[in-house]
C-alpha cells in the first residue's frame, strides 16, 4: 500500500476547523488583553494607598521644555 504523506500546513487546518478559527481567536485576543490590563485594573480596584488619584496639570511652559528636551 502507497504511504500516505501530510504536510504540517495540512494537520494545523485539520486541528481547527475554520468556521471556528475567527471564535478562537477572538478568545484568544480578549484573554491576552485581559491578562495585559489585569495589573491595572486590580490596583483601581483595590489601590495600594488611599490617596486620589489626580491627572498633574502642567503649564505651556513645562510642556514645551519637556517636547524640546
Amino acid at each position: 500500500m502507497a504511504e500516505m504523506r501530510y504536510s504540517e500546513d495540512a494537520l494545523f487546518l485539520n486541528l481547527i476547523p475554520m468556521q471556528h478559527l475567527f471564535i478562537f481567536l477572538i478568545l484568544i485576543l480578549g484573554a491576552f488583553l485581559t491578562l495585559l490590563f489585569l495589573p491595572s485594573i486590580l490596583e483601581l480596584r483595590n489601590p495600594k494607598d488611599a490617596v486620589p488619584r489626580r491627572i498633574a496639570e502642567i503649564s505651556a511652559e513645562q510642556d514645551e521644555y519637556l517636547v524640546n528636551n
